[in-house]
């Protein structure tokens, strides 16, 4: 069972969160904070294997706070979970916290779970809506094409196994769409399939391993 801490200063949002990941069969809330004090003892106490916590925490900031608790000696994985969608702010959660996961609250109710197990396995796990953000200055066709924000998003669902459908719906497009955009990403890259698109996913750090 994956222990988990829930940070985050806004209470309704905190609690569904916390009831969310209490539907799961594999991991249980152990404790919840709505501030700083409360938060440092909620960790310290339970010993969670991961914390969810907001960059923002009243007038205070969850990195510093993460960072603290880490140079303390304390042992957890950290899933920064927020409303900043600029990439600057992963990177310096990233530097500063050497955090393991970065969900968007945006995608929150729909990635965290898969967050929360990624990180207790070991694992990254960053939101693909900026992951796509992350990538799109170094992420480049083979023909020197660069790839859109939506193909970046596609490529990286396709190597999560998702189906057409499932990205669809994902990304709020339908089937037919996420059709076109793999044949014309195949085309675009130089592939011949849907698996040729997974290795490239891999192979371009956009695939979450």
């Amino acid at each position: 069972m994956i222990s988990v801490v829930v940070v985050d200063d806004h209470q309704l949002f905190r609690q569904g969160i916390i009831t969310l990941l209490n539907e799961t069969d594999d991991i249980r809330v152990v404790g919840d904070a709505g501030d700083v004090s409360d938060a440092v003892r909620k960790i310290k106490g339970r010993k969670p294997d991961v914390v969810i916590m907001d960059i923002t925490l009243g007038h205070d900031n969850g990195i510093r706070i993460a960072r603290q608790l880490r140079d303390d000696g304390q042992v957890f994985g950290l899933v920064i979970v927020t409303m900043q969608t600029d990439a600057s702010f992963f990177t310096r959660a990233k530097e500063e916290a050497a955090v393991d996961g970065y969900v968007l609250k945006l995608d929150a109710f729909e990635e965290l779970v898969k967050a929360v197990r990624a990180v207790a396995a070991g694992r990254k796990f960053v939101s693909p809506s900026l992951a796509a953000d992350l990538v799109w200055s170094r992420e480049t066709a083979s023909d020197g094409a660069q790839l859109t924000r939506r193909e970046l998003q596609v490529v990286s669902l396709v190597a999560e196994g998702l189906s057409s459908h499932e990205i669809g719906r994902r990304l709020g497009i339908s089937r037919r769409t996420v059709e076109t955009y793999r044949a014309n990403l195949r085309e675009k890259l130089g592939l011949v399939s849907n698996a040729d698109l997974v290795r490239y996913a891999i192979k371009s750090g956009l695939a979450r391993l």
